[in-house]
């Protein structure tokens, strides 16, 4: 365990660097990695970000933090803190930024709950099931399925026409990382597509989707983010910032339509999230789908060179 004498604090400013706070002896059991914290910057009060701990600070006179505001436990699990810091450095932003890419709105502000204005209503999918793979499809399923089975972290490009089927591979692919007890993330490069999306995991999985991206509001999305971060749901289905959803032990990420400008982040920090999911699921020991009809260049070139 790290003597816990001074925190690291990342804040969600464009500052490279952690700032060094002290740890008040009276909260020395309650800080943690990926904890947020109230803490003392300037003239103001920020909300920081527990990143590391040290046993002794750079400059003589540091503040200390003024209260810790998650109690029940980190809104970051350390991989999740790893991914990202190689979104900050990978793309210049400050570490701060890239954690509050990857948090729901209201945790930005302190808050620890949200209740919405209006209890939500409960979609009816008419259930749906597994069809039986055509030939091309087992051919594609067979290695994605052993990939996942052996917890290997491969990349697979699945290369198909629009109707050709690709996305009963990304449902059969998901129902076999559940049987193993994993967890999936899908995205899809529109909202405008989300819908579809929704309808067809939920048809086939249920209660257990989780939908995340920005036409929800904000307490809807902080309702599905918990929903995955509590292990209820196991699949979250969204647009570009649900590949920072707080799933347990995810085995699996799908990039459908992996051609599709719209994976890029035009704000700090300026990700790409078909490469986010490549370094996600590494840390993870996942696999990665990239579907499309129409490969990028660079993903093109990667599957035809082997790499």
């Amino acid at each position: 365990m790290p003597v816990k004498e001074y925190a690291e604090i990342a804040v969600g400013l464009p500052i490279r660097k952690p700032f060094h706070y002290k740890v008040p002896q009276e909260l020395k059991d309650r800080v943690d990695f990926g904890k947020r914290v109230w803490v003392p910057f300037g003239t103001r009060r920020l909300i920081g970000y527990i990143v590391g701990f040290i046993d002794r600070a750079e400059v003589e006179e540091v503040k200390s933090i003024l209260s810790v505001i998650d109690e029940d436990g980190p809104i970051l699990d350390s991989r999740l803190l790893e991914l990202t810091k190689w979104i900050a450095d990978y793309y210049h932003s400050s570490w701060g930024e890239a954690i509050e890419a990857a948090v729901p709105g209201p945790l930005k502000r302190g808050k620890t709950k949200v209740k919405p204005r209006h209890p939500l209503p409960e979609d009816i999918y008419e259930p749906t099931r597994n069809f039986k793979p055509t030939t091309e499809q087992d051919a594609a399923l067979k290695p994605i399925l052993e990939s996942l089975s052996g917890r290997k972290n491969d990349v697979y490009l699945l290369h198909g026409i629009t109707g050709s089927g690709k996305t009963e591979i990304y449902l059969q692919a998901i129902e076999h990382a559940l049987k193993l007890g994993r967890s999936a993330i899908v995205l899809v490069p529109e909202i405008s597509l989300t819908p579809q999306a929704i309808e067809r995991f939920k048809s086939r999985y249920g209660a257990i989707v989780a939908v995340m991206h920005s036409r929800l509001l904000e307490s809807e999305r902080f309702l599905e983010w918990k929903k995955l971060k509590d292990g209820s749901a196991k699949i979250a289905v969204g647009a570009r910032s649900a590949i920072f959803a707080p799933v347990k032990d995810l085995g699996l990420i799908v990039i459908d339509e992996e051609h599709e400008t719209s994976y890029k982040q035009d704000d700090a920090p300026r990700y790409n999230a078909r490469d986010v999911a490549v370094v996600r699921a590494k840390l993870s020991q996942g696999t990665v789908i990239l579907g499309s009809a129409t490969p990028s260049i660079e993903s093109y070139y990667k599957a035809v060179s082997g790499e």
